[in-house]
């Protein structure tokens, strides 16, 4: 591999692939309590993104506060269309967690939530784990991925109802 030196520097924007990749590192947050008593689903929670987000792992926290049938429920939806696995709240915190992929800048990504027989459905923090890593050099894919060292987190905002 033949890599040219200019200024006594490596100009490397040209010769790596940069990727965004799920992670176990938490880059965005929305972490405010919302809570509903409605029988259907109604939003409680929106994340508008200020950029693309090819890849990440999103998790939210739910508590039902009831046990039985009337167990809360919540859903990630992307732009009001459903988009996760429906989760049931009990009667403690529960964290949840997916992988998604294909964000784009402007996508809405929301928790939509109800509760049975007048019980409460509780949600938080709307988090999005991610990094960037170098996957390619010079067009030749690497065993493995390196996570850079620079802050890769994208703007976000918090626009909960």
């Amino acid at each position: 591999m033949n890599l040219a030196v200019i200024n006594g520097k490596l100009p490397l924007a040209n010769i790596l692939t940069e990727s965004i990749e799920a992670s176990a590192n938490l880059r965005n947050s929305n972490d405010a309590q919302k809570t509903t008593t409605s029988a259907s689903y109604i939003k409680l929670k929106e994340t508008k993104l200020n950029a693309d987000l090819p890849a990440c792992t999103i998790k939210f926290d739910l508590y039902g506060g009831a046990s039985g049938s009337d167990y809360a429920k919540a859903k990630l939806y992307k732009n009001g269309v459903a988009l996760g696995v429906e989760r049931t709240g009990t009667t403690g915190w529960v964290t949840h967690s997916e992988d998604f992929s294909g964000f784009v800048l402007n996508d809405l990504i929301q928790i939509y939530g109800h509760s049975g027989s007048g019980n409460t459905c509780y949600v938080k923090n709307l988090r999005f784990y991610y990094d960037a890593n170098v996957t390619e050099l010079q067009n030749e894919a690497l065993d493995t991925a390196l996570t850079l060292t620079k802050d890769p987190t994208i703007s976000m905002t918090a626009q909960d109802p």
